[in-house]
């Protein structure tokens, strides 16, 4: 009943509900939820990336994209 591959699916009372605007690919949107979500817990954790350090990313899945992404945005 809270599973992925349902037609319908239940949602529990205390999730964050985002709505996705018109016109966002869904591909886009599906890694958005999850990959996204997990470089910005990951950055909130370990602060400001400061312009004199160096960033390493291993992988070039969505994290992987998302974090280098959210790093360039950084500085």
């Amino acid at each position: 009943i809270t599973g992925g591959f349902a037609e319908y699916a239940y949602v529990m009372p205390q999730c964050g509900i985002v709505k996705v605007p018109d016109g966002i690919a869904p591909a886009v949107a599906a890694s958005a939820t999850c990959a996204f979500r997990t470089i910005v817990h990951g950055y909130e954790k370990i602060g400001r990336i400061e312009p004199h350090e160096t960033v390493v990313v291993q992988g070039s899945g969505p994290v992987g994209l998302y974090a280098l992404a959210f790093a360039v945005q950084s500085g």
